[in-house]
């Protein structure tokens, strides 16, 4: 009977150890991540209504299905997961050696995002002298100033503070899920904790993912390099079409920077009024490389019908491709590249950006390259043909050929806003319940 009674307190002993950790995991951890994740999606549902698509695939991102994912990855890769309360930035920390982590910042919605638009005005600043920015007729001019040290070093703290430093010296590939206004901040450029000169870019390669369900094939496996593909698009430098609004000056070095990815490509450029919406349209869904270089705006207002590729046309309609337009496509493309300005911006909700980089996601696209503000259209020749080269001549995923890139164009251009404007949004994509009409 005593030995009876034993085995009962050695298995009632089990469990509740069980019940308490599972993979040396705290149950409240676990219970706190559920819950985030279950607000996660929630908002995220919000999100995809608001572009026009109420019905997503019944998708789980509990914790240990976020692991196994993460698990999945050879090399060590790390998730950064946002977490914006009204009064709290959360920053949980997930990584492939089943390890996770929450950092609790006390700080108010308002106050993070007043921080994130005066680090980005520093930023922006640069904006009036950038030759790839389209120019709003009624806009304000700005004159250019150094980036603020001070504002630098404060966000860099902010969304990735000293506390991940350790976890983040074992990192090659990190993954961000951003919230909110996080998602405009160019985190290549941030400070890496615990590291005197050192930026985020110098460790490890750096990829935003739209939301937890795109942790499934966030970081594409290229076997050989795919320097032969079927079928490209590559636009640069179209006839542009200005309105009341809006004047796009033409851009050579965009011209010069798509003759030379086709070259890289065996294929044939659209410039000039061959750049136009209905040739465009003819080759985008047959694709496996879409590549623009070419003006691109994004709308805070009407994210969906008013952020666009600028193309060749001879009026509003014929001449942008909006967002809404995009996402309504049925891509193929492994590798989507917008050498524009501002493609990674658009309009802010708590489960990130809507605009055009979401837009290709949802089309299908695999990889998507955006920046983040205006962009030079001479350095930025430098630094696409460069990423390209790279990204064709081997076999290393979008955000791997990016950080190799940036740093080569950082020994020449020592200001980041030069080099720290793209960053390559992935993930599977495809959350779409598909409905019979």
């Amino acid at each position: 009977m005593k030995r009876y009674n034993l085995l009962l307190l050695l298995i009632l002993f089990i469990q509740t150890s069980l019940a308490f950790c599972e993979n040396n995991i705290p149950v409240n951890i676990t219970e706190d991540f559920n819950k985030a994740a279950n607000h996660h999606k929630g908002m995220f549902k919000s999100l995809m209504g608001m572009r026009g698509f109420p019905s997503l695939k019944d998708r789980s991102a509990t914790l240990d299905n976020i692991l196994n994912k993460l698990a999945s990855y050879e090399k060590p890769t790390t998730l950064l997961f946002y977490e914006n309360n009204e009064n709290e930035l959360r920053i949980w920390t997930l990584n492939n050696n089943r390890q996770v982590n929450l950092k609790k910042i006390q700080i108010s919605s308002s106050d993070l995002e007043q921080k994130i638009i005066g680090f980005r005005k520093t930023i922006n600043s640069l904006s009036s002298q950038i030759d790839r920015a389209p120019k709003l007729k009624r806009g304000i001019t700005r004159n250019a100033k150094k980036v603020n040290k001070t504002s630098l070093d404060e966000i860099s703290q902010l969304l990735v503070p000293e506390e991940l430093h350790k976890i983040l010296d074992n990192t090659e590939q990190l993954l961000i899920i951003p919230s909110s206004a996080i998602g405009s901040i160019p985190f290549a450029m941030l400070d890496f904790p615990g590291k005197d000169g050192k930026q985020l870019v110098d460790s490890v390669s750096i990829t935003i993912l739209p939301s937890l369900f795109d942790t499934d094939n966030a970081l594409p496996r290229r076997y050989v390099s795919t320097n032969n593909h079927n079928t490209s698009l590559i636009v640069g430098n179209p006839e542009f079409y200005n309105d009341s609004d809006w004047h796009f000056p033409q851009l050579p070095g965009a011209e010069h920077e798509a003759r030379i990815v086709s070259k890289y490509l065996n294929s044939s450029p659209l410039t000039g009024s061959n750049a136009n919406k209905s040739d465009v349209l003819k080759t985008i869904e047959t694709a496996d490389i879409i590549y623009f270089a070419t003006h691109g705006v994004a709308s805070v207002d009407s994210p969906l019908d008013e952020s666009f590729i600028a193309l060749a046309g001879t009026d509003f309609k014929s001449s942008r491709l909006t967002a809404r337009e995009i996402q309504n496509l049925s891509l193929q493309a492994k590798l989507v590249v917008l050498s524009a300005c501002q493609t990674g911006l658009g309009k802010t909700e708590d489960a990130g950006i809507i605009g055009l980089a979401r837009a290709f996601k949802i089309a299908g696209a695999e990889e998507v390259l955006v920046s983040l503000w205006n962009v030079d259209d001479e350095v930025t020749t430098e630094l696409m043909t460069s990423f390209m080269k790279t990204y064709l001549e081997s076999t290393e995923n979008a955000s791997s050929a990016l950080r190799t890139t940036m740093a080569m164009m950082r020994t020449k251009h020592k200001d980041p806003r030069l080099w720290a404007s793209f960053t390559v949004f992935s993930g599977e994509g495809t959350v779409i319940e598909q409905t019979d009409n």
